[in-house]
């Protein structure tokens, strides 16, 4: 999912690829967090949790908006002040009850 990534190289400082690649590697989230914070700051990541939770569905750029859709099929059923990380979280949930069968 590229827009997130591209988030964290815009806030983090963290290059996408390497982004990626330790996501993959990781065991869980808290090995991604705890790579996370050996290559960045508290500052840079106080700033990017702001933003980051602080958008809506309906905060979407219209641009983007189709976009968003494709990657969360789900989005467009939902209200436009639905937190974009419930959103995620629902798709994650999802694609985890999948792949757990």
């Amino acid at each position: 999912r590229r827009a997130i990534d591209d988030d964290a190289d815009l806030f983090l400082g963290l290059a996408h690829d390497d982004f990626v690649a330790e996501v993959a590697r990781a065991r869980d989230d808290g090995d991604v967090l705890a790579w996370v914070r050996e290559r960045t700051d508290d500052e840079r990541i106080a700033k990017w949790h702001r933003q980051f939770f602080g958008i809506r569905l309906g905060d979407v750029p219209e641009a983007n908006r189709a976009r968003v859709t494709a990657y969360y099929p789900h989005s467009a059923t939902l209200p436009p002040e639905t937190p974009l990380v419930d959103v995620i979280d629902a798709d994650d949930a999802r694609a985890f009850a999948v792949a757990n069968g």
